[in-house]
């Protein structure tokens, strides 16, 4: 048993923190080799930013987020040192498992900050008992040449409303003696640890050794005061696995099993180890990053780990500092993805699928990308991703008022997308909004039309669409087009602005652009308000505050024939 790698020292028994750094190191080495990751069963693993070691995980074959709490270790006579773990399992709102656990977990799960408390698990883990399930057991012998990882949980966590639970006027939501709480605990777990101990074989360079052995244990009873007592007559089992390697001694009382229940095993498609590549467009201005953020925040708070590759048309990235803080991301600069995808596509999907296990990354182009050139070059990136689908954002404001622009660009944009999502539609009447949204479903019968007010949609129904027509086989091979937005005249230019900056300057910057301008963004500090975010685009100009420590960035311009002087 080779363990030195997560270890490189002798065990100190004082430490109190061996086996939390044992399973951290054990975790990190697995998540930050994608390809072993995803054979293994992981789709994401966040560690919990707080004094407490804690972690959040994804795994293959559950929809639930699990979660691990360090509770305490100890030294077991002069040769082992043991780690316990509090075991969690997270169902989102919507799930039906969510209606077996007891009404105070009910509860938790509908409050707005329930995602944010999961991620930072072990700094709020006394708000989240009810979704405790179980315990994990880390054992490592003082000589490394003994390890052991249990699970212990019973078949069913069950307790039982003792007094009952009634509404308000009097009738009861849950009768005298019946359940408040019935998960099927173990089956919940036994596949996350499944991953665990697949991930403590693949570290330790053997094959595990596996025992179970069963106690009955009497069901809790828990009254309006909140005592808890065994109930007379009711029990549940209790159940522990245990996986062993190395020196470490057979669990007393257990049975060998012959294989581990509900171990990943990887899928023979090849497709499983590449994470797939969904392409977001749509025209200069039309909203793309401000819908991109709201989506990141959907997939994050159901921990789907999502990486963005973000090209910006110009020398100055932007949009990429809105958002690296919540998630992944690559910036490619210095012109339009579908012209230079060799040079500077593959390499920034290199560093970013090496960096984390995304299970999927979203490639958001600049506004004058053709996706007819991008899909006749995205064949030559099979290797490294599967590709997916397009997102065409729309602006309704400038739909509404020249309707459809003319350009070849946006026509290939709105004709090539397998999604369109109409942006600002909380600036139009009701009855607007349904007749563009008309209008768009004329001019692309096979793509799914979604309205976004203030940049959020309707994600479930959108996540349940791409989950649907995810066979992802229409970027097989295309014949190669010429890229086409070269001949629109279209470019983009840095205007440098003084230290601090006012919005009288700003605004003058815009008018004096001309006719052509038709997008325009930047980091600037301005005077008595410190770093602001500005963006222009439909004739509309908002400035809104970003954090201090972001870089400014000067006043991007982008448009044809503009009237400029003093930019780059």
């Amino acid at each position: 048993m080779d363990i030195e790698a997560l270890l490189p020292r002798p065990l100190d028994p004082q430490s109190g923190l061996e086996c939390p750094t044992i399973l951290g190191a054990m975790l990190t080495a697995s998540h930050f080799e994608r390809a072993k990751a995803r054979a293994l069963g992981w789709r994401g693993i966040l560690p919990s930013v707080s004094e407490t070691p804690g972690w959040t995980c994804k795994i293959a074959g559950s929809p639930y987020v699990f979660g691990l709490v360090f509770a305490g270790e100890r030294v077991i006579g002069d040769k082992y040192i043991e780690g316990i773990f509090h075991s969690y399992v997270f169902p989102q709102p919507e799930d039906a498992l969510l209606e077996r656990f007891s009404l105070a977990a009910l509860h938790q799960a509908m409050e707005e900050d329930y995602s944010a408390r999961i991620r930072r698990i072990g700094a709020h883990e006394d708000t989240l008992q009810d979704f405790l399930l179980g315990l994990l057991r880390l054992k490592i012998s003082l000589d490394k040449q003994a390890l052991s990882l249990s699970l212990t949980a019973p078949d069913h966590h069950r307790t039982i409303a003792v007094d009952g639970v009634a509404a308000e006027d009097g009738r009861w939501v849950i009768a005298p003696g019946e359940y408040d709480c019935d998960v099927p605990a173990f089956r919940l777990l036994v596949r996350f640890f499944g991953t665990l101990a697949g991930t403590m074989e693949k570290q330790a360079g053997e094959q595990a050794g596996y025992w179970l052995n069963t106690s009955p244990i009497p069901v809790q009873g828990v009254d309006t005061a909140g005592n808890f007592s065994p109930c007379p007559g009711r029990h549940v089992r209790l159940i522990q696995l245990t996986a062993t390697l190395g020196a470490a001694a057979e669990p007393p009382d257990a049975r060998r099993l012959s294989h581990l229940p509900l171990r990943h095993r990887p899928a023979v498609n090849a497709d499983a180890s590449r994470p797939v590549l969904h392409v977001l467009t749509g025209f200069l201005g039309a909203g793309k990053t401000t819908f991109l953020r709201h989506w990141l925040d959907f997939l994050h708070g159901r921990e789907r780990y999502t990486g963005v590759i973000q090209n910006e048309f110009g020398a100055v990235n932007v949009d990429a500092a809105l958002l690296r803080g919540s998630t992944g991301v690559e910036a490619l600069e210095d012109g339009c993805v579908c012209c230079s995808l060799a040079d500077s596509l593959r390499p920034g999907l290199e560093r970013l699928i090496s960096s984390m296990p995304a299970q999927q990354i979203i490639l958001e182009t600049t506004g004058l990308a053709n996706p007819e050139s991008l899909l006749a070059t995205l064949q030559f990136l099979e290797d490294l991703v599967v590709p997916g689908l397009i997102i065409t954002v729309l602006d309704t404001c400038r739909m509404e008022e020249n309707g459809f622009p003319g350009e070849e660009i946006h026509r290939a944009q709105i004709e090539k997308a397998d999604v369109l999502i109409l942006s600002k539609t909380d600036l139009h009447p009701e009855q607007d909004v349904h007749g563009l949204a008309l209008h768009a479903a004329e001019l692309n019968p096979r793509a799914l039309v979604l309205c976004a007010d203030n940049g959020h949609i309707a994600f479930a129904e959108l996540d349940a669409w791409l989950e649907a027509h995810g066979d992802y086989t229409q970027c097989g091979p295309i014949p190669a087009l010429p890229h086409t937005h070269g001949k629109s005249g279209i470019t983009a230019h840095t205007v440098r602005l003084s230290p601090e900056a006012s919005r009288q300057a700003i605004e003058a910057v815009i008018s004096a652009a001309g006719p052509g301008l038709i997008r325009a963004k930047g980091m600037v500090r301005l005077r008595g308000e410190g770093m602001c975010m500005i963006q222009y685009a439909s004739g509309t100009l908002n400035f809104e505050n970003v954090p201090e420590n972001t870089p400014p960035s000067g006043l991007i311009l982008i448009g044809s024939g503009l009237l400029l002087s003093g930019t780059e």
